[in-house]
């Protein structure tokens, strides 16, 4: 059978079946897919990929439209810098699936350290997977993204955007590689993983020391606000941001300095053990609250500093109670049947036994809230004088409302 397809592969290639030329009596009918990135062998998914554009072109050639099916290969990006990369490492898992399962000899894996070799090495063996299947490409239209004449119609495409309205230049969050110093989507990393982005509202308590912004999802919750919390185990910085004295984590750092345009000047390194027992104020109730260490607080995630509000957050509540401190609970959400101290009630309720068990609560309540809460009816005995008439609005929302005016 591969004897007979080999053979009329050949011969159709020879009478040039799928080439295309300029026809005025005939209509035009261009196909395009998703042009393959050049960093590994083809796989059945490609194979549906591709064979899908090819059926489809190959029924508007019998409806008799002068087919245009050229093919792309995707040279620009990180997904074969990143490959290249590993190459150049020495990852042991990535060299052993070169040479146990892409076969590719001992003698050329190190030359894969070049983006350039890697690319132009699969591009090939792409293509003669392509031709082998019998996809009716017109081969005399390959060309990379990095061709010249590719590069210049991108460029070109993109100003012609922009004038119609269509392209405007502003920021928003984009996953983000530092090593590359570029944007990221999913197809751009190492295991083809989507790069998270989480958008947290900064609450700022102010010290002596500086300003602690706390990075929530529930800044309706900030008048419930008992403490702030940091991980006595990691390190903190106090860092000069936008003429304000900060502390956050050394993560959140240097994470932050990919996101905005002026340096982060390092003031001072400290254990956030040290920050442990500092005094800060709530701006919104105006009480002097506490700095409070918890190991459960991951500094990879927003500033590495939270609120402690023991009414609505589980873990706040079990981690206050086991460390012996005298859980003040102030309500600030009422679910109707459930009452206004969910975060403590579940705890109470179902004595969990591991931070799993405490995530899942968290869970059931953020969502309740949510979904069912209403802010309490006398919200504004909560804060200082100043915004008790702006907050008396507030009173009864529901919790999404309440959210969106206070972010506001």
């Amino acid at each position: 059978m591969n004897t007979v397809a080999v053979k009329w592969q050949k011969k159709w290639e020879e009478a040039k079946i799928y080439e295309s030329n300029p026809d005025p009596n005939r209509p035009k009918f261009y196909t395009t897919v998703a042009f393959p990135y050049p960093n590994s062998p083809w796989h059945i998914g490609h194979g549906r990929t591709y064979v899908t554009a090819d059926v489809v072109a190959r029924f508007k050639r019998m409806q008799g439209y002068n087919v245009l099916f050229p093919m792309g290969f995707h040279y620009t990006g990180t997904p074969i810098m990143a490959m290249a990369d590993g190459i150049a490492k020495g990852d042991k898992d990535l060299i052993d699936t070169f040479k146990d399962i892409y076969e590719i000899s001992p003698d050329v894996i190190p030359k894969m350290s070049d983006p350039l070799f890697m690319a132009n090495y699969f591009k090939e063996d792409i293509k003669s997977a392509m031709k082998e299947i019998g996809l009716s490409i017109d081969w005399r239209r390959e060309f990379t993204t990095i061709d010249p004449e590719f590069s210049s119609f991108i460029i070109w495409q993109f100003h012609k955007l922009q004038s119609k309205g269509y392209v405007v230049k502003d920021t928003h969050p984009v996953g983000w590689c530092p090593v590359h110093q570029l944007p990221v989507g999913m197809h751009d990393t190492k295991g083809d993983v989507e790069p998270e982005i989480g958008e947290f509202v900064l609450i700022y308590f102010n010290s002596d020391k500086g300003i602690f912004p706390a990075a929530t999802l529930r800044p309706e919750t900030v008048f419930g606000a008992i403490g702030i919390w940091v991980n006595p185990n990691e390190n903190y910085v106090v860092a000069n941001i936008f003429g304000n004295r900060m502390i956050i984590s050394e993560r959140a750092a240097f994470k932050l300095s990919f996101q905005i345009d002026k340096d982060i000047e390092i003031i001072e390194k400290v254990k956030g053990s040290k920050l442990v027992g500092m005094k800060v104020k709530n701006p919104i109730t105006g009480k002097e609250i506490e700095v409070y260490g918890g190991s459960f607080v991951d500094v990879d995630l927003g500033t590495g500093v939270v609120m402690s509000v023991p009414a609505h957050a589980p873990f706040d509540y079990y981690y206050m109670k086991k460390n012996n401190k005298d859980v003040e609970v102030i309500p600030v959400i009422f679910v109707e049947g459930l009452g206004n101290t969910l975060g403590k009630d579940v705890v109470e309720k179902n004595n969990p036994k591991s931070d799993a068990d405490l995530k899942k609560l968290t869970e059931y309540v953020y969502r309740t809230e949510y979904n069912k809460g209403v802010m309490i009816s006398d919200l504004e005995k909560l804060v200082k004088e100043d915004y008790k008439e702006e907050l008396r609005k507030l009173n009864g929302l529901p919790v999404p409302k309440a959210r969106e005016a206070i972010t506001e």
